[in-house]
């Protein structure tokens, strides 16, 4: 797929921003999504829509300043009882701030609600050096984007992400923590088995269904 100049020049304009706000500044942070698979990939391998971050809670006033000191607008958005930070600013891919939690010594914890935590393995956020455009930022484990990609097989912008990523791993998916054993809910402090598997498997029903009825399989964006 032929990307347009103009997105790749917004592509670069947004990886500046994230290299000066956030590696630049020690922010414990990791991207995720689509901009990891055209690092990948060493180029877009299609128009990306924004740069997808998860970020510990004690940078989000340092990087929320950042970001209007860039230029951004920030818009707070919800749905489902679901909330989630973006940050738009024109000629530039923007933000999106899927998780803010903490990072302890072994998960990422983020709280949904005050009786639901949804904890994330270190392992699986391990950071991983990844450089687009020849500018460099922090990602998650090639084998943690694979899992990712899998568990949303109906979303067609996922469909060309997993052969991209399939080719840039050979013949050999590579070792890593897999979704499975590295996502877990818990109410109240108690292990709810198998939940994040079962909620994202309807949610990938769910989302198949708004694509076939020309809405975007994502309820965020």
């Amino acid at each position: 797929m032929k990307v347009p100049k103009d997105h790749t020049s917004s592509v670069v304009s947004g990886l500046k921003v994230l290299h000066s706000t956030f590696s630049k500044q020690s922010v414990n942070y990791r991207v995720l999504g689509s901009v990891l698979v055209a690092a990948l990939n060493g180029k877009p391998h299609r128009v990306l829509g924004d740069i997808d971050v998860l970020l510990d809670e004690k940078d989000y006033e340092k990087i929320i300043s950042g970001l209007k000191a860039a230029g951004y607008i920030l818009k707070r958005k919800q749905k489902f009882g679901f909330s989630w930070l973006e940050a738009e600013h024109d000629g530039s891919l923007g933000f999106t701030f899927i998780l803010i939690g903490k990072f302890l010594d072994n998960y990422f914890s983020y709280r949904l609600s005050q009786n639901i935590e949804l904890r994330i393995s270190n392992d699986y956020l391990k950071p991983t050096k990844y450089s687009l455009f020849g500018i460099s930022f922090e990602g998650i484990p090639p084998r943690s984007i694979y899992e990712g990609l899998k568990i949303s097989s109906l979303n067609p912008k996922r469909t060309m992400d997993r052969k991209v990523v399939i080719n840039s791993f050979g013949k050999s998916i590579p070792n890593g923590a897999t979704l499975d054993k590295s996502f877990k809910v818990y109410f109240r402090g108690m292990q709810l088995p198998y939940a994040y598997i079962i909620f994202s498997k309807l949610y990938n029903f769910y989302g198949g269904i708004r694509v076939l009825l020309g809405k975007k399989y994502e309820i965020w964006g």
